[in-house]
This record gives structure tokens, C-alpha cells and sequence, in this order.
């Protein structure tokens, strides 16, 4: 039977950074982007260390990479952005720091799926009305701007 440890040796290799970000490593991140390391270096399905790092649940990581100037809104190679994969996981509050910080929660992956749409699929209500409310402020700010111009 073949351990992890086994199955890691034959794994395709990347940059440390990638696990960094999986494992909430703030303190090796912090290194590498004060070293010059590019933020959004992306490994071979397309997933950069914000992307990681919310996936996996590391809320100050993800606060230091987009204060860093993380892009919220990478796509990786399926179509899907960072705020898709974490409305599929259920962690609200990144889902909320990551809005706050301009995700964009309309975009279609190539299903035509949102975020909200992952959100309903797996059952994260949590999410839902996070991203309802964020639909529910944003109409209200296109009427009172529409009110305003006419």
C-alpha cells in the first residue's frame, strides 16, 4: 500500500510558496513576498497562493496576500475563481474579505456558474446570504446612484 509520503515523491513538484499557502505558513509567505516573490505565480492548474490560502481556510494569510496585492478575482485553469472555490467550502469569513476587498461575485465560470450557484449546491447557507446580502446592497446602490442622475 502506498503512504502520502510515496505518493508526494511522484507527484509533479512546484514551488514552496504553493504549500506555504496550503498550510497557512504566514511567517514563509511574508519571506518569499519580502524577497521579491511574485504574487501571482500560478501552479499547474492555474491556482495562485490566494487561491490556496482561501481553499484551505487561512483567513490571516489571505489578509496578508491581498494586502500584498493578491488579485481576488484569478481564474484558475477550470474557470473558477477564488471566491467560487470557498462559497464550495463554506468559509464565510474569507468569503466576506474577500468581497471586501473586490471580488467579483457575478462572474460565470464556463458552466455559467457563480459563486452563489456553489454556495446553493453544496448546502452552505451561510455563504448564500452572504452573497444574497451583497446582491441586496448592490441594487440599492445602482437605485440610489440612478436616483441621483435623473
Amino acid at each position: 500500500m502506498r503512504t502520502w509520503s510515496d505518493y508526494k515523491k511522484t507527484m509533479r513538484s512546484e514551488e514552496e510558496i504553493f504549500e506555504a499557502a496550503r498550510e497557512g505558513d504566514l511567517e514563509y509567505i511574508r519571506n518569499y513576498l519580502s524577497k521579491g516573490g511574485a504574487i501571482e505565480i500560478k501552479n499547474h492548474k492555474g491556482y495562485t497562493p490566494l487561491m490556496l490560502a482561501s481553499y484551505y481556510g487561512h483567513p490571516e494569510v489571505c489578509r496578508a496576500l491581498i494586502a500584498q496585492g493578491a488579485d481576488v478575482n484569478s481564474v484558475d485553469h477550470g474557470g473558477n475563481t477564488i471566491l467560487m472555490g470557498v462559497a464550495f467550502k463554506g468559509f464565510r469569513e474569507i468569503a466576506a474579505l474577500l468581497l471586501s476587498a473586490g471580488a467579483d461575485p457575478h462572474f460565470q465560470n464556463v458552466n455559467g456558474m457563480t459563486a452563489l450557484d456553489f454556495a446553493r449546491a453544496f448546502g452552505r447557507h451561510e455563504i448564500v446570504s452572504l452573497l444574497d446580502a451583497d446582491d441586496a446592497t448592490m441594487s440599492q446602490r445602482i437605485s440610489l446612484f440612478l436616483k441621483m442622475i435623473t
